[in-house]
């Protein structure tokens, strides 16, 4: 599960129009246990597991995913306000 500089490269080789975005890491799967979702937090992912229902964001409240920028990674600042949805 550790995301490489050199994958976010790669992916914005097949990708250039999103040469310019931040990327997240998603981690999805049927079901997550607390120790894969504490890792998966620490390395910056996303987590999404089967709910009730539908697909579900599993991160604890106030989790804010690492974004990559042009292959560095980095988090908000603190205060910056919640990250903006993705469209």
């Amino acid at each position: 599960m550790n995301l490489t500089w050199g994958e976010i490269a790669t992916f914005r080789e097949y990708f250039p129009e999103y040469r310019d975005l931040p990327l997240i890491g998603i981690l999805a799967t049927l079901a997550v246990e607390d120790s894969v979702l504490s890792y998966a937090e620490k390395q910056g992912f996303l987590v999404l597991a089967v709910g009730d229902q539908v697909m579900e964001v599993k991160n604890r409240p106030g989790f804010e995913p690492k974004r990559w920028w042009r292959g560095k990674p980095s988090r908000p600042l603190r205060g910056s306000g919640p990250a903006r949805p993705l469209p």
